[in-house]
C-alpha cells in the first residue's frame, strides 16, 4: 500500500490551515487530501463520504472530523503498517467497543470492560485531558466491533460503504463498523495514534431517531460481541438508553425501554424512581 486517501466532510468552504498544515507536517507518507465542501449543508454525513470514496485513490481511505489535530508523527506509515500487517483488517479507529447492543446504543454506552479510547479531548469551559479506557500498554490494538467517527481507515478493498438511506450527521461510524463485518472484515482500535479533539458530540433527539433506524437496519445481525453479552451487560446499555430518551425528553420511549430494565433488574432500587418519574412524565399521576 503506497498511500493514504484522507476525507473531511468540512463545515466551510475550506478547512483551516493549521489542519492542513499538521496532516502535510505529521502523515509521514504520500497522501491525498479530499475536501468535501458542505458548508451549505446539501449533503448528509453518509453522503459526504461516500463522494469521498468515489474520488479517493489509495487503498487505505482515512476518514476525520475537521476540527482535530494529530500528535503522532509519522502517522500514515503506522496506518499503512497495520493494513500490511493484519490482512483482515477492514477499519481502524482509535475508540470503540467490543459490543453492539441490539438496542440503540453509541459505543460508550456499553460496559466499561468493553470500551477502548485513548485521546486529547478538549471540553467545555474546562482544560484539555487525555481520556483513555481499556488499553493496558503503549502501541496497542484491540479488535473491537464498532468505532467512534472522530478517525476511521477503511480498506477499499472490503467493499463497505455508508448507507446514504440513512440521513443526517450521527451514526456513520456504527454503519460503516457494521457494514465491514459483513463483509467479513475485522474492525480494529489502537492507542498508537494520538489526536487532539477540540469538540464534543451530543446525544440529542437526532442522534436517538438515527440510532433507532441503526437498530431496525442490523436488527438481524445484532447484537454483536466478541465476548458472550450477559444479563448485566443488556441492563447496563439499557440503563444508558433510558437516560439517553429522558435528556432528549422522548418519556414514551425512555418508560418503553425502562420496562425492559424492569424485566432485567425487577429488584433493582432505581425502579422505583423511574415509576415515579414516568408516573409524573407521562401525566398518569399528579
Amino acid at each position: 500500500m503506497s498511500g493514504l486517501s484522507i476525507v473531511i466532510c468540512s463545515r466551510t468552504k475550506e478547512i483551516n490551515d493549521l489542519l492542513r498544515k499538521n496532516i502535510r507536517e505529521k502523515a509521514g507518507c504520500t497522501n491525498e487530501l479530499i475536501v468535501i465542501d458542505n458548508s451549505e449543508n446539501k449533503l448528509s454525513i453518509f453522503q459526504a463520504y461516500n463522494k469521498g470514496i468515489d474520488q479517493s485513490k489509495y487503498q487505505v481511505i482515512v476518514f476525520i472530523h475537521d476540527d482535530i489535530l494529530f500528535k503522532t508523527p509519522q502517522w500514515g506509515k503506522i496506518i499503512l503498517k497495520k493494513f500490511n500487517e493484519k490482512p483482515h483488517l477492514g477499519l481502524l479507529g482509535i475508540a470503540g467497543s467490543t459490543q453492539k447492543s441490539k438496542f440503540p446504543s453509541a459505543w460508550w454506552d456499553h460496559p466499561q470492560k468493553n470500551l477502548y479510547l485513548h485521546i486529547l479531548q478538549h471540553y467545555p469551559n474546562q482544560l484539555s485531558r487525555i481520556d483513555s479506557k481499556g488499553f493496558t500498554n503503549e502501541n496497542e490494538v484491540r479488535q473491537v466491533v464498532i468505532i467512534d467517527g472522530v478517525f476511521m481507515a477503511l480498506r477499499r478493498s472490503t467493499g463497505a460503504r455508508f448507507n446514504e438511506n440513512l440521513t443526517g450527521f450521527h451514526n456513520y461510524d456504527q454503519n460503516i463498523s457494521l457494514e465491514v463485518i459483513k463483509n467479513n472484515y475485522q474492525v480494529w482500535v489502537s492507542n498508537e495514534i494520538s489526536i487532539e479533539h477540540f469538540s464534543l458530540g451530543k446525544t440529542d433527539e437526532n442522534w436517538l431517531e438515527s440510532a433507532m433506524e441503526i437498530s431496525r437496519i442490523y436488527k438481524n445481525q445484532l447484537p454483536l460481541g466478541l465476548d458472550k453479552i450477559t444479563a448485566d451487560d443488556k441492563a447496563h446499555t439499557l440503563l444508558r438508553l433510558v437516560g439517553t430518551c429522558n435528556s432528549c425528553k422522548n418519556y414514551k420511549l425512555g418508560f418503553k425501554y425502562w420496562l425492559r430494565y424492569l424485566s432485567l433488574k425487577p429488584f433493582d432500587k432505581l425502579n422505583w424512581f423511574f415509576f415515579k418519574y414516568y408516573m409524573l412524565k407521562l401525566g398518569l399521576y399528579k
